[in-house]
């Protein structure tokens, strides 16, 4: 219904779902500036075509990751326009179109910086495996994240996993079965590099 950038989207119950992102904030469109961090939360039925506004997300940002696990949805890191990366981890249940707020994804003891825009997050084994991601230096420059974090929520904590081996941000990740694939994706900070690599971690 609204223009949107750099959303997470999810399917449950039969629903797409389209949450957080950045929106022009007026009629200019051009620039990173003339949009901002949205929470807004959309779901689109395939039936009959239909949009439907959800709850908001607890926590406007773009460029975070998503993933659907035992039915219920999780929000986590992401970014804002005006500051960095955030570790923020969100889950939503559609039954009750409710969120609660869990523990963040720590921040990477490699970089020392929070893990946030950019990442890639995929559900296997019952738990979350969030990788990957970029954050940016004042006056220029950056880096992109080589942790992997695994997410356990019957204990809401995130474990250090197995280091990328080609560390990428704007990456897509899926799972089968118990082997989580990391896609394409940047090599280095920014929009430099796009590689084409196909990597696995098996849990």
């Amino acid at each position: 219904p609204k223009p949107l950038a750099e959303t997470t989207g999810v399917w449950v119950d039969g629903r797409i779902h389209l949450i957080t992102g950045r929106s022009p904030k007026a009629e200019a469109n051009g620039n990173w500036q003339d949009q901002g961090d949205v929470d807004w939360h959309w779901s689109w039925s395939p039936a009959d075509g239909s949009w439907q506004e959800m709850k908001p997300c607890p926590m406007a940002r773009n460029s975070a990751a998503a993933a659907v696990l035992d039915g219920m949805i999780y929000v986590a890191g992401g970014r804002t326009v005006s500051g960095g990366g955030t570790g923020r981890l969100d889950r939503y249940d559609s039954g009750t179109d409710q969120w609660e707020t869990l523990a963040p994804i720590p921040l990477s003891p490699s970089q020392g910086q929070q893990v946030g825009g950019g990442l890639a997050m995929a559900a296997a084994g019952g738990k979350l495996v969030a990788f990957g991601g970029e954050w940016f230096a004042r006056g220029g420059g950056g880096g992109v994240f080589p942790e992997t974090w695994i997410y356990d929520p019957r204990a809401d904590r995130w474990d250090a996993g197995p280091p990328m081996r080609t560390p990428r941000h704007g990456l897509a990740a899926v799972a089968l079965a118990d082997t989580v694939y990391a896609i394409a994706g940047g090599e280095v900070v920014s929009g430099g590099r796009a590689g084409p690599v196909l990597e696995t971690l098996q849990l």
